[in-house]
């Protein structure tokens, strides 16, 4: 985009270059991206050329990574939600709340445990992993 001054004093927004733009996103992928970031004109966002990038890089990109990580997150959430279920079933308690007798399997409770153990070690490296890439140390 190029701004221009007319001769009212208004900036008036001239999109051109749309034949090469896609040459230039190639060349270096990144620069877009961090210009637009680092812009305070949110006008910017408003131009199709710009609307149209990233929804491209949405879809083409991004919108997989957290349909994966929100498949995940279900692994999780359904198997701690079957071990608290399966805690809850399998258990019988007297009038103060004490286990009189308790039927779970073993090998059920470390299953459901291990995936969730799993999958919060993922999360964590995953975290850790972006915390490095920005450069905080702790």
């Amino acid at each position: 985009m190029h701004l221009i001054k007319n001769e009212d004093e208004a900036k008036t927004s001239i999109e051109y270059f749309f034949i090469n733009l896609p040459q230039s996103l190639t060349k270096c992928p990144t620069l877009f991206t961090k210009t637009l970031l680092a812009t305070e004109n949110y006008d910017y966002f408003e131009t199709t050329a710009v609307q149209t990038i990233i929804k491209y890089k949405w879809e083409k990109y991004t919108r997989n990574f957290f349909v994966s990580q929100f498949q995940i997150f279900l692994i999780f959430f359904f198997a701690n939600l079957s071990d608290i279920y399966y805690s809850l079933l399998t258990k019988e308690l007297d009038n103060d709340s004490f286990i009189i007798k308790d039927e779970r399997m073993i090998e059920v409770c470390i299953a459901l445990k291990s995936v969730c153990s799993l999958v919060l070690v993922y999360f964590m490296y995953y975290e850790f992993s972006n915390l490095k890439s920005i450069r905080i140390h702790f």
